[in-house]
């Protein structure tokens, strides 16, 4: 997931920058391509914005509101970070709904700002976890579903 800049452009009468709330002109072309997908997205981005993501800045591509978030704002977003998990089958365990040997998938979480902040403990049946697996399979490995 890199940037790509093209700049300074010359000029007054440019748009503003597309980082969520900022008011600054933008003074590069900000080039993205989303890994996979074959998908280019190009805006400006001020030379503040620009030379923050060059000193290794985080920040995250929204494409509902087709803008940058960084700094509070990527932060804010709500977005939890899975930084680790681990499944365990409980080969006598029984649940009435869940059905024989359920499925316990443990997984830590943590803020987009890379704090951890809890973990999680997930209980699933046999089939859903099996649709989980082809889910996350399909969403892998098929960029058309974008």
């Amino acid at each position: 997931m890199t940037l790509t800049f093209d700049g300074p452009i010359p000029g007054s009468d440019l748009p503003l920058c597309s980082v969520l709330r900022c008011d600054a002109q933008g003074a590069f072309v900000v080039r993205y391509e989303a890994e996979g997908t074959g998908r280019r997205i190009e805006r400006l981005m001020c030379a503040a914005h620009v030379d923050a993501v060059r000193a290794g800045e985080a920040w995250r591509w929204d494409d509902e509101q087709n803008v940058f978030l960084m700094g509070a704002d990527r932060v804010a977003s709500g977005a939890h970070m899975v930084s680790g998990y681990r499944f365990e089958v409980r080969t006598f365990e029984t649940d009435t709904t869940l059905g024989s040997r359920p499925i316990h998938l443990y997984v830590e979480v943590g803020g987009a700002d890379g704090a951890h902040t809890q973990d999680l403990h997930l209980e699933m049946s046999q089939s859903i976890a099996a649709d989980l697996a082809k889910t996350l399979t399909l969403l892998t490995t098929n960029s058309e579903l974008e």
